[in-house]
């Protein structure tokens, strides 16, 4: 708000970024119909893309909702009125556009806006929402970009319950509310999947079993999927090598486990995976804490818990993402050797084992290969001589 508020005369561009469902428009219109925001700008105008929108729909869409202003104050036909004449009244104002839904990474969009609809300084500002991270850090020109992150758990258990319509038994209170919060964080942050869990339970009976049943249902997990796997084309497309060698480090680690930032930062430094140039004096703690801010902000990354000062205490990768992204690690020259136990290929004999993490599970094969005692210490050190790192989550 204080960026589309300022004192600066020339037009400023913000982008609001983050994946499907983060809230980009619904912030979008709580900005757009703030008081504050209607009394600084003489004209606002909302545009909704399609997807497969162009440059000149662009500019047409625009011009039609200024047409819808103009028109009404100069009482005249709307066809007698010339787009350009539009265009040039609009461009006389202090004007605010929010275009939602830009698809594509082009500074063709910010390049026809600057030739059709020139900055006369006036104070405008233009407000994107875009789904597309790199379309704002590549937009030349850009002032402000708000990158919307997933929510932490904390956030995440009050907006459920916040929107939550049915009475909790107060005899079941307690095993429901445990299993609630395992659904809510199965939705990895994501605010609209978790307003449509807390939707779906308050229209069903409050029941322990029913909200098991949803739990450990196909379709909750195939929802869930769905939502991330557009997510998962981003970091195949998008993400730089050093940021997907630093995702898939998040493997190693049990699901759903908050981990500690400050472990995560020292590992990935020890692991060598933090890189810096060789004019730069930054300390190598601080890129890998960079490399993280840059994870967290295109939402591949979810915040678990926050500092009382705000900032991240333990992070995981969210429920559906880890699981499309174990398979992209099982074919990864990273992880070889460290393969679910469901992949036919998982026994320790058929890998080069490069990274062992010791996890009490059920179905992890090493803790199984370590613990079982049906493999005598001569084996074993054949089996992990060219292991390069051992993370251990045995507390027992």
């Amino acid at each position: 708000m204080a960026e589309l508020l300022s004192d600066e005369k020339r037009r400023c561009i913000t982008w609001i970024v983050g994946i499907g469902g983060t809230g980009k428009t619904t912030l979008a219109k709580l900005i757009f119909e703030d008081n504050t925001v209607v009394a600084h700008f003489q004209r606002r105008l909302w545009v909704s893309l399609p997807s497969d929108c162009t440059t000149n729909q662009l500019i047409a869409e625009i011009g039609k909702e200024a047409a819808k202003q103009i028109v009404v104050e100069e009482e005249e036909e709307e066809e007698i009125l010339s787009t350009d004449y539009i265009l040039e009244t609009l461009v006389r104002a202090k004007y605010l556009v929010v275009v939602d839904g830009i698809k594509e990474t082009s500074q063709v969009y910010l390049d026809t806006l600057n030739r059709v609809i020139p900055d006369m300084s006036t104070g405008s500002r233009v407000l994107f929402t875009t789904r597309n991270a790199n379309v704002a850090q590549h937009a030349a020109g850009t002032v402000f970009v708000h990158p919307l992150q997933l929510l932490d758990d904390e956030t995440s258990w009050r907006l459920f319950t916040r929107h939550f319509k049915a009475d909790i038994p107060p005899e079941s209170e307690k095993e429901l509310i445990k299993v609630g919060k395992e659904i809510v964080m199965k939705c990895g942050g994501l605010p609209s999947e978790i307003l449509k869990m807390s939707d779906l339970l308050s229209h069903k009976n409050v029941m322990h079993e029913e909200w098991l049943s949803m739990l450990g249902g196909q379709q909750f997990r195939e929802d869930q999927i769905q939502s991330w796997s557009e997510t998962l084309d981003t970091i195949n497309t998008n993400l730089p090598s050093y940021l997907r060698r630093c995702l898939f480090y998040f493997l190693l680690f049990p699901a759903e486990f908050g981990i500690p930032v400050r472990r995560l930062v020292v590992l990935w430094v020890a692991e060598n995976l933090v890189h810096r140039t060789e004019d730069d004096e930054v300390p190598l703690e601080l890129v890998a804490e960079k490399y993280l801010t840059e994870l967290i902000d295109q939402n591949m990354v979810q915040v678990a818990k926050r500092k009382r000062n705000g900032k991240v205490k333990t992070c995981r990768l969210p429920s559906a993402l880890r699981q499309l992204w174990l398979t992209k690690g099982n074919e990864s020259r990273f992880l070889q050797g460290h393969r679910s136990a469901r992949d036919s290929n998982a026994e320790p004999k058929n890998s080069i084992i490069r990274r062992v993490a010791d996890n009490p599970h059920k179905y992890d094969t090493w803790t199984d290969h370590i613990h079982s005692g049906s493999t005598d210490s001569t084996t074993l050190r054949k089996y992990y001589k060219d292991v390069l790192s051992f993370l251990s989550f045995d507390t027992r």
